[in-house]
């Protein structure tokens, strides 16, 4: 899955207030872009951000861990702290830490799917649209929605 597939997909799965004015002029994204739409409603609710320089790439295809940030980011998780929730996971030391806060916290709130294997995250590996499916299914449930 790449970045301009996920940002349609949270655009199309949420519809949550605007939290952001971030910008959402990306330079790497030509005028008539088929996810201009898509891409601004994830910035601006929050679940995605550019790179520096005004970049999104938006043909980058998204790890793992990219997914699992951002969601905990649009829906705004507490942070919980990794030592408490990471440890169950054998792949942990692979999570930027940058990213360890909003992974502890999806896990706490179940929405991250660790299929097959319940002891790994893989969050270096590109994501699946079957494993985003499930995530943001999780997420929507995790917000009452479903």
């Amino acid at each position: 899955m790449t970045r301009a597939e996920l940002a349609t997909q949270m655009a199309r799965a949420f519809n949550l207030p605007e939290r952001t004015d971030a910008p959402t002029n990306f330079v790497d994204i030509p005028t008539a872009y088929w996810a201009t739409d898509g891409i601004q409603a994830a910035v601006k609710m929050g679940f995605m951000q550019g790179y520096p320089n005004a970049v999104f790439q938006p043909e980058q295809t998204v790890p793992r861990v990219q997914v699992i940030a951002a969601i905990a980011a649009g829906l705004q998780l507490q942070p919980v702290d990794p030592a408490m929730v990471l440890p169950q996971y054998a792949d942990r030391i692979e999570i930027p830490d940058w990213a360890q806060e909003k992974v502890a916290a999806a896990v706490t709130a179940d929405i991250i799917s660790s299929q097959p294997d319940q002891t790994e995250l893989r969050p270096n590996q590109p994501a699946t649209r079957a494993e985003v499916a499930a995530m943001l299914h999780a997420a929507l449930v995790y917000l009452g929605a479903l």
